[in-house]
């Protein structure tokens, strides 16, 4: 059957309106039902028929979603032999034999040895000398002798700059005892972002974790939010601090009679939410900006610097190419979300 055209209003409006995307996503989604409950009653039944078509399409997608999740899992395993292998390597456990490079090298500029040629590309500007100048280089004072690579995973982090956000002076002593981070996927569908440390005056734990919950299905009462694999909860971890060794808490100055506890924005904020768990509506808000938050940061995690730690750690990648007014932004952005964090888990520390 041919398109009828004179299904279709199409009088011009005798006042501009905005479409419904512009309305907020609860006044929207009220707009738009109502909008199809004042629909002729076969057009009704037609969406009917084409939201059912929609839940066999889910179905397909849930079989999709949950066969991903499997398959991340096996090539997980698959990948964490070579990454054992980092590990021993960064922690001095094993001292590997020299190897040639196996990658493409810088070409060689005519008539200049190869050290030369790479040299000439180091060279800044007047501005660029004095923004090098002026930044940290955690691994400037290496002994030639040391162990494996100190502080690998301290660097890699400060090098990303959704982690130099968080990372903060008073933070840096403990983390140079990051000696690995592992991602380890289980039966719940869900992955664990697992933080080894090596002994230490801050905490006692040895390992540090976050747990994310994955939604692999539709819910069965509300089938039609299911927008594939995401999300929906996670899980902090106990951290047993060492006495006045608390991180995420300035100590009181008792010798001025100061008695008081304040909140010290740390690194270690992101292990101490005992549990976030998304929700809907206006009145969880900033509950959900923060589990937001926290998702990004673990998909970084998983998907990015886990399996390509040493690439970060040398600058073949950068998380991004923005200037530094977006580093000041995205502090300040942390920080806030930090301050909002402490006091949802301030209960549990």
């Amino acid at each position: 059957m041919p398109f009828n055209k004179t299904c279709i209003n199409t009088r011009p409006e005798v006042e501009a309106r905005n479409p419904p995307a512009y309305l907020t996503a609860e006044l929207r989604r009220k707009f738009l039902h109502s909008m199809v409950e004042k629909l002729p009653e076969n057009m009704q039944d037609k969406i009917v028929v084409l939201k059912n078509i929609q839940l066999d399409c889910l179905k397909i997608e849930e079989e999709f979603v949950q066969q991903m999740y499997d398959l991340e899992a096996k090539y997980r395993d698959k990948l964490q032999p070579l990454l054992d292998k980092r590990m021993e390597i960064v922690t001095g456990q094993v001292d590997p034999p020299k190897e040639n490079p196996k990658w493409p090298q810088v070409i060689q500029l005519q008539g200049q040895p190869c050290s030369q040629a790479h040299n000439q590309q180091q060279q800044y500007s007047a501005i660029e000398a004095r923004k090098i100048a002026a930044t940290q280089n955690i691994m400037a004072n290496v002994a030639p002798d040391c162990r494996g690579i100190p502080n690998f995973w301290l660097t890699v982090l400060k090098n990303t700059k959704s982690f130099a956000a968080l990372i903060h002076a008073h933070d840096e002593p403990a983390l140079k005892h990051l000696t690995d981070i592992c991602v380890t996927y289980d039966k719940l569908n869900a992955f664990t972002l697992e933080f080894h440390f090596s002994s230490n005056e801050y905490f006692s734990n040895s390992v540090l974790t976050r747990q994310y919950f994955l939604k692999t299905c539709s819910n069965s009462i509300k089938p039609f939010n299911f927008d594939g694999c995401e999300i929906y909860k996670t899980k902090g971890h106990y951290i047993n601090w060492h006495h006045n060794m608390n991180l995420t808490i300035k100590q009181p100055d008792k010798d001025r009679g100061d008695f008081s506890f304040v909140v010290n924005n740390s690194f270690f904020d992101m292990f101490c939410i005992s549990e976030l768990e998304y929700k809907h509506g206006a009145e969880h808000k900033e509950l959900r900006h923060l589990m937001e938050a926290d998702c990004e940061l673990a998909h970084l995690i998983r998907d990015k610097i886990v399996p390509h730690a040493v690439l970060y750690f040398t600058g073949d990648i950068v998380d991004d190419e923005e200037n530094e007014k977006e580093f000041v932004q995205v502090h300040t952005v942390h920080d806030n979300n930090l301050r909002g964090t402490f006091n949802l888990a301030i209960s549990d520390k």
